[in-house]
């Protein structure tokens, strides 16, 4: 593993925060652990190379920190169970979801740190914004750096559709 990274773990699950400690100790990592988002929230705020936080945390959940981390340059790996919807919305984030059945060792958690961390300018560009149309919900890519689009009306045969 990579040494010497400051790695803030949040994760409700005491198995989970155990194996991932006991991997992360190992490789000489400065690690910052949190049971709670509110607490994650503060250790966020000193913007620690790497977030590794597990998808349920109460009333909120580790796509939160994702964003909150985003916002301060910090890379994340969200754990959780297999899921589309928190991979897809992890990747829109600019974090790595991970089912936890991939964490089966400490080589297999360094491979998935190595793609967080060595990614070149993964936080210059921020993606386009996703703007939804209609009844149908397709998404329209929209350069964010132009700026929000003004509201129109789509005529569309037999009704009217507000664009935003």
């Amino acid at each position: 593993m990579t040494p010497g990274r400051k790695i803030l773990v949040v994760a409700q699950n005491t198995s989970l925060a155990s194996t991932l400690l006991t991997w992360l100790s190992e490789a000489h990592h400065e690690l910052v652990i949190a049971n709670t988002f509110a607490a994650a929230k503060l250790h966020l705020a000193s913007r620690p190379d790497l977030l590794i936080a597990e998808v349920k945390l109460g009333e909120y959940n580790g796509l939160h920190l994702a964003l909150r981390g985003r916002a301060l340059g910090v890379p994340a790996i969200v754990v959780g169970a297999t899921d589309v919807t928190f991979k897809r919305q992890a990747e829109q984030l600019g974090a790595v979801y991970v089912p936890a059945t991939e964490l089966v060792d400490a080589p297999a958690l360094d491979a998935i740190m190595h793609r967080v961390l060595d990614r070149p300018g993964a936080f210059g560009e921020p993606p386009p914004v996703e703007w939804y149309c209609g009844l149908i919900i397709q998404p329209i890519s929209i350069d964010a750096s132009v700026g929000v689009p003004e509201l129109s009306l789509v005529p569309v045969p037999g009704r009217t559709i507000l664009v935003h």
